[in-house]
């Protein structure tokens, strides 16, 4: 597309949205102004200070505000990648989602998301992008970033979209204003010419002072062809192996996403991205479809009048109370006489004492002075206070047990189950924001294998925070489950992978909230610290802490312990070790077979080659039969040892010592407390995860073993992690 073409398909574009966003834009200005406080229509604001009235902002809505985005900062959404095709692998995932959190700490993510969830609860709408960039001055390696829009009226989303997370758009503005001697800095002074009247709106794209430049984001449709392989992978790209020709090929449309930065008539810069999504990501309010246009409500929306009710019934209340005349004093004629002068000052200053006479002026005892009372304020004006400010609470969803001020409710179940209406009625802002951070996470995958496409190493994090230093795109030798050397490849641009996205309190939140869960029950049932002291201190934030936790991991009795530690036996493990190898041996040797015999096939009119061919193949099919029987031979020793190990927990079982079967009788007789406990903590959030939990149960013998059971994760106010086998 030449720069003419470019520049007026932008300008219809952008008039298109300008026309499609006027409304929303309009009220998100209207929205973000009233919660700042402008809050008094200007005519009337003019009018009550013309005439000395007061005009009062009691602003109760910040306060709701804060409730809903710091509800969101306590509970960030995470970005989880899972493995999607065959190709794809769970450790490469791990890398990606480690690569991820890098790249959201890096970049101070969280200035992001929370920038864009602000505007979205106070004016409707908010958004943030993902960029890339050198990552330092004197590097040739590129960075991914996460970026905040701090001023949301800068994007002009495509006016076509239907997905709410924005997933769908082929075009996208980001304005900018730049001062005229800086753009003339970067990019000369050549003159640039104004856009025409009407496709801005408003114009004014070049002035005296400044040119608007904008970063246009717009997708193209391109007709690639594909081929699938032999070995199941598709590419663009077709073989040149004749060994192994293409299987398919067809032809498919392709979006390519393309990035130019104009400013005035000139197209300054142009560049393609890597994947198929616009990286602007938007994060809207509540989405409402009227007439087919979209209309998108802040939470600001709906409660403007109540706050508008509740500044005009206290402004009311002071005036009545500041225009109320001062309380006059009753007195006897003559009881004043000699003393007017201290009486007439006596409501504007404050006397240490007056002065009075007993007796009025027919010399009559009398009492002494009397202050006349004044009338209260209507009863009426009181009540619509308290009105607007119940208004506010309904209209909001978010009531006094949600902005912990004491409430009506008396019990504790009451209170939670207040609390948790309010967030459910505010729910959806941050369901929206899960939508945008895992739209967010679906262009980071697309843009990692295109970004990080070269041997390097890499920094990951953690779920805990933790730092590790992993080679991508190139081979490792690394140790597997026996410790024997192999060679691998993390190839981020292999496979396909699925981004999921789940709202969460972060993961140091989990261990303080778990720990303090874990205290609580060993509170009520302290015989489990002999089972379980050591889950305990790990999620005990101190040094030392890990190291304890090993300690106390070996006082547990070995039923309880871990099934993954209950190693093999070293002789078993080497002879399933060296018949693996065998059966690797072989596969490799029967490919290399195959590939003999397509070399023969190519001589196939010769008679010679024909018994050659015939020969190979019944070689290929005794290598086959072996690696059959070798395979066999191998599950039925995996088997076996299934069921030595099974034998050996019985033995255990039945020989152990009174105390470990104590032990265990206890652990069973605390699985009732424990659910208990678990079940007065059930007022927050449900948790899907499912978690394997060891039980004891009683053997027809009368001694006890430990069972393991999966069952869906209690309603805990934490996350609490899947837990091994035989774990409490």
């Amino acid at each position: 597309m030449t720069d003419e073409k470019l520049i007026e398909e932008a300008k219809k574009r952008f008039a298109k949205s300008v026309e499609a966003e006027a409304e929303n834009r309009k009220n998100w200005i209207d929205d973000v102004q009233f919660y700042s406080g402008e809050q008094w229509p200007t005519e009337i604001r003019k009018s009550r200070e013309f005439d000395s009235r007061p005009c009062l902002t009691v602003n109760r809505l910040p306060q709701f505000v804060r409730q809903v985005t710091n509800d969101q900062r306590q509970n960030r959404p995470s970005i989880k990648i899972r493995p999607a095709d065959d190709n794809a692998d769970p450790e490469t995932a791990e890398i990606l989602q480690g690569l991820v959190r890098h790249i959201e700490s890096n970049s101070n993510a969280d200035q992001a998301y929370d920038n864009a969830f602000f505007y979205a609860v106070t004016g409707s709408f908010g958004y943030f992008r993902i960029v890339t960039d050198y990552a330092s001055d004197n590097s040739f390696e590129q960075e991914i970033f996460i970026r905040r829009i701090a001023n949301p009226l800068s994007v002009y989303g495509d006016a076509d979209s239907n997905e709410p997370d924005g997933s769908d758009w082929n075009y996208c503005f980001v304005v900018e204003e730049v001062p005229r001697d800086a753009f003339e800095a970067e990019h000369g002074k050549e003159e640039v010419a104004d856009w025409e009247q009407g496709t801005g709106g408003d114009g004014g794209w070049v002035t005296k002072d400044t040119v608007r430049v904008a970063e246009y984001y717009y997708v193209t449709q391109e007709k690639v062809t594909i081929y699938l392989h032999a070995d199941g992978s598709v590419s663009e790209e077709a073989s040149t192996d004749p060994m192994f020709p293409d299987l398919d090929k067809r032809e498919v449309q392709k979006r390519v996403v393309r990035w130019a930065k104009l400013g005035g008539d000139k197209v300054l810069d142009k560049t393609d991205l890597p994947g198929t999504y616009i990286p602007v990501i938007p994060v809207y309010g509540d989405e409402v479809i009227i007439d087919g246009k979209k209309e998108l409500i802040s939470l600001i929306r709906f409660a403007k009048d109540p706050q508008r009710m509740l500044n005009y019934w206290r402004s009311t209340e002071t005036e009545l109370v500041a225009l109320q005349p001062k309380a006059p004093f009753v007195v006897a004629e003559g009881q004043l006489e000699g003393y007017e002068g201290e009486w007439k000052q006596a409501n504007t200053k404050n006397f240490a004492y007056l002065t009075y006479n007993p007796v009025d002026v027919n010399g009559n005892q009398v009492p002494a002075p009397q202050r006349q009372g004044f009338a209260a304020p209507p009863s009426g004006v009181l009540q619509g206070a308290l009105n607007a400010e119940s208004d506010l609470k309904s209209v909001t969803g978010i009531y006094d047990a949600s902005l912990g001020a004491k409430s009506n409710e008396t019990s504790g179940k009451a209170i939670l189950a207040r609390q948790k209406e309010g967030d459910v009625s505010t729910f959806h802002f941050i369901d929206n924001m899960t939508r945008a951070i895992r739209q967010a996470g679906r262009i980071l995958v697309q843009y990692i294998p295109a970004i990080y496409d070269t041997p390097r190493v890499v920094r990951i994090l953690g779920e805990d925070g933790t730092e590790e230093m992993r080679q991508v795109n190139q081979p490792v030798i690394e140790k597997d489950e026996q410790g024997n050397p192999v060679e691998r490849i993390y190839d981020l641009g292999l496979g396909t992978y699925d981004v999921v996205c789940a709202a969460g309190p972060s993961y140091s939140t989990q261990r303080q909230e778990a720990a303090a869960s874990m205290q609580a029950i060993l509170q009520a049932a302290p015989q489990l610290m002999q089972v379980a002291g050591d889950l305990l201190v790990k999620n005990l934030d101190w040094p030392g802490a890990d190291e304890l936790a090993e300690r106390l991991k070996k006082t547990i009795p070995p039923e309880l312990q871990d099934e993954e530690e209950q190693q093999i036996p070293p002789q078993v493990q080497q002879a399933m070790q060296q018949m693996e190898q065998a059966i690797q041996q072989r596969e490799q040797m029967i490919q290399q077979l195959m590939q003999e015999l397509q070399s023969l096939k190519a001589q196939e009119g010769n008679d010679q080659a024909k018994v050659a061919i015939d020969a190979k193949k019944v070689e290929i099919d005794a290598y086959k039969a072996e690696t059959d029987r070798l395979k066999v031979e191998l599950e039925a020793q995996a088997a076996q040892v299934e069921i030595d190990k099974a034998n050996i927990e019985q033995a255990i079982s039945s020989e152990s010592s009174s105390a470990v079967n104590e032990t265990l009788a206890q652990v069973a007789q605390m699985q009732q407390v424990i659910a208990q406990t678990l079940q007065s903590m059930q007022a927050v959030a449900p948790q899907t995860a499912k978690v394997k939990r060891a039980r004891a149960v009683k053997q027809p013998d009368g001694s006890w073993a430990m069972e393991s059971v999966e069952e869906a994760a209690p309603q805990m106010p934490v996350a609490i992690e899947e837990l091994p086998e035989g774990e409490m």
